[in-house]
């Protein structure tokens, strides 16, 4: 099962973090550590996942 996770970020800030700007929000307050993670996640665990069910419906549906 393929979970679906929107990320509300500001992405605007984080640069401004990134780039010591003085009035720029805490980094976690931006939103996009969260999504680095999550990201991370996918890339690692969860995209093979996926291709394999990818390739099992294609498999059932081939010996229909």
């Amino acid at each position: 099962m393929l979970l679906t996770r929107i990320f509300k970020i500001n992405a605007l800030g984080a640069l401004r973090h990134r780039a010591n700007v003085k009035s720029a929000p805490d980094l976690d307050e931006t939103g996009i550590p969260a999504f680095e993670r999550a990201l991370q996640e996918f890339l690692t665990v969860d995209r093979d996942n996926v291709r394999r069910n990818n390739d099992i419906v294609t498999a059932e549906r081939i010996e229909q």
